[in-house]
């Protein structure tokens, strides 16, 4: 059991945390975010801000605890905000296409990145932040795989970079192709990273795609459980003493699958229900603001350009594999 000291060196660290994340919530409200979604802007004012804190030695303890303990209870949330019913609005085939794609990046990912020789940590992290649902899977994938801040950092700004140029892409492209709204709107929740980006571009394209845009992006933050197990294989084929990986899945994704159970059996109250998407965006926002605090900018350009590589050219071919087979196959 911990002591009262221990509790009160965290008060610093607790303190800096909670500054930077009012001030993330404060310019997305006010509209000055410029395209960032709050997880990913509190990571960036994180890692601004780590120098121009006073007291870093002492604010280490609370931001180490803060960035562990609320990106876990912020992902458990998440399983709170969607349920199967919900997504059985986008058919069979819309769900085939969206865990087709999912598989299909995920996968070339892991295999490009083991021949370009990235470190196997980092890979995964871009694997799970393109794939699945961008800084929050990343969060996810930082307990399974032991990586490092500042393999988080570059795994953040990748899909906040790919994914933000994107939002303003698609809609254009769903014209171009002339899909109509639930192609156009399915097309952005199955290739797009956070899931701010997915809503905001589907919604663009129209309100029937927006609809589908969310549900499609909701149904690949289901996948996340999934995804860490294909994650958790791919670590443990690496055979690297570094890198530990647990026997067991952690506890924040049995909580998230619970959850989602729960609210797809319709027991799960109403008052969860209603303020589950607050509270996981408040955690994650906090946890993010803290694992910003934690992260050396000078060891995060050290990683180069090949991460920003690896993620376009596998991002490039998701959208591209997604537009085949809605015009093969839902024309």
């Amino acid at each position: 059991m911990r002591s009262v000291t221990f509790y009160l060196s965290c008060v610093p660290g607790i303190l800096s945390v909670s500054l930077v994340t009012l001030v993330a919530f404060l310019l997305h409200h006010l509209h000055l975010a410029f395209g960032f979604g709050t997880l990913s802007l509190a990571i960036v004012l994180g890692i601004a801000a780590r120098s121009a804190l006073p007291f870093s030695a002492r604010r280490e303890p609370g931001e180490v605890a803060m960035a562990g303990v609320l990106l876990r209870s912020g992902l458990v949330c998440l399983g709170a905000t969607v349920s199967l019913a919900e997504l059985q609005a986008i058919g069979l085939g819309g769900m085939g296409l969206v865990v087709v794609c999912l598989l299909f990046v995920l996968l070339l990912i892991l295999w490009l990145g083991r021949g370009m020789g990235l470190d196997p940590r980092l890979t995964s992290l871009i694997a799970l932040g393109t794939s699945v649902c961008g800084a929050s899977a990343i969060a996810a994938g930082r307990d399974v795989t032991r990586a490092s801040p500042e393999h988080v950092a570059c795994a953040i700004a990748l899909v906040t970079l790919l994914g933000t140029c994107g939002m303003f892409i698609l809609p254009y492209l769903v014209l171009w192709f002339d899909l109509d709204e639930f192609r156009g709107g399915l097309w952005c929740g199955a290739t797009l990273h956070e899931v701010a980006q997915a809503v905001a571009a589907s919604w663009q394209v129209g309100s029937d795609a927006g609809v589908i845009g969310t549900l499609a992006k909701l149904l690949r933050v289901v996948l996340l459980v999934p995804a860490l197990f294909i994650i958790v294989f791919f670590q443990r084929r690496q055979n690297r003493d570094d890198v530990h990986v647990p026997m067991g899945l952690p506890w924040f994704v049995v909580g998230f699958t619970a959850l989602f159970v729960m609210r797809s059996a319709g027991v799960l109250p109403r008052l969860v229900e209603e303020h589950a998407g607050l509270l996981a965006t408040m955690l994650l926002t906090s946890g993010m603001a803290a694992l910003g605090l934690r992260t050396d900018f000078r060891q995060l350009h050290r990683l180069g350009m090949a991460p920003l590589l690896l993620g376009g050219v596998a991002w490039i071919a998701m959208v591209a594999l997604a537009l085949a087979l809605l015009l093969a196959f839902m024309s």
